[in-house]
């Protein structure tokens, strides 16, 4: 009987640990992107949904000095770019995709997606949560940049030939940085 007791202790231990465990993981989730998009160049994303992008977008689509090709605006996004490029001009500052939101709208998810010759290629200035996956950033000034975000999860990515490969502040709270190939880069991680 008493075995059995330190048995259903340790059991109710490893599960209330276990689902803590599982907690964390849905913490990087996006809630509700059901509305599909279609993009095809650059463009202000301000609704929450699914976009996907339909074609390259070359020589920055245009984009001036300081400016951004896809500024996401409206939280709960998910930008897939299905295996696309978005290619700049390497003019300064600017930036392939940027994300600025209210922390209260929830997160931004960006993946399968090329971004190449920008200043920046994905920069997350503020949201709740930011998610980067299956995103190649080469020959950027910082491929990937997050700052002013609660979570942020970068994985499989691959981050060559940038100056600094991924940049990320001291504020976030939840931060995930794995599973990433770098090569070429001045600096892999800031």
């Amino acid at each position: 009987m008493h075995t059995n007791r330190k048995l259903l202790s340790v059991l109710l231990i490893f599960t209330i640990s276990f689902s803590g465990c599982l907690g964390a993981q849905s913490a990087y989730q996006i809630s509700n992107v059901e509305n599909k998009r279609t993009i095809n160049n650059c463009t202000s994303i301000n609704k929450p949904g699914h976009y996907e992008l339909k074609s390259n977008i070359t020589n920055g689509g245009g984009t001036g000095i300081s400016k951004s090709c896809i500024k996401i605006r409206s939280g709960n996004v998910v930008l897939d770019g299905n295996g696309h490029t978005i290619s700049g001009r390497g003019n300064s500052h600017t930036t392939g995709v940027q994300v600025i939101t209210s922390k209260a709208t929830g997160g931004v998810k960006i993946q399968n997606l090329s971004l190449t010759d920008w200043h920046n290629g994905v920069e997350f200035r503020q949201a709740t949560t930011a998610i980067v996956q299956n995103v190649m950033a080469s020959s950027n000034v910082f491929g990937i940049s997050v700052e002013n975000v609660t979570r942020a999860q970068i994985k499989w990515n691959t981050i060559q030939n940038n100056t600094v490969g991924i940049r990320v502040n001291d504020g976030i709270e939840q931060l995930e940085v794995d599973k990433n190939s770098y090569s070429n880069n001045e600096v892999e991680i800031l």
